[in-house]
């Protein structure tokens, strides 16, 4: 390949990205910008992932837990995200718009759990 472009360059991944970008429409670009631009604290899944993960697993190994936590990070960002969209389309679904309803959010979280798409602890009878 010419200029070293190839597979294993961004341009392809950044070609869907935008193509993909493009297919939104304005509410759903803008809810994705939002999105892409929040986050969670830090320290507040660092003490998460700590309480979840034994003592001994963890001591003297920052790196592994700065990935771990970056992980659960990015998951638990995907997940809001996924919901609220879910409910967004629930909402479409009733003909309504503005803020998301509390009854939409909690019916897009059953319709996850339905699908088995929910984390669930060892042992325990309802999803964290």
């Amino acid at each position: 390949c010419e200029g070293g472009e190839g597979e294993g360059d961004g341009s392809e991944v950044q070609e869907r990205v935008s193509a993909w970008e493009s297919s939104m429409t304005p509410d759903q670009y803008t809810r994705y910008v939002k999105m892409r631009e929040s986050h969670l604290n830090r320290s507040a899944v660092r003490e998460h992932v700590s309480e979840m993960m034994p003592k001994k697993m963890l001591a003297g190994k920052a790196k592994a837990e700065n990935k771990l936590v970056r992980a659960v990070q990015i998951t638990a960002k995907l997940f809001v995200a996924d919901l609220v969209e879910r409910a967004r389309l629930l909402m479409e679904r009733d003909r309504l718009t503005g803020a998301i309803d509390p009854d939409h959010i909690r019916e897009a979280y059953r319709e996850l759990a339905a699908e088995g798409a929910l984390l669930h602890r060892r042992g325990a009878t309802r999803p964290l």
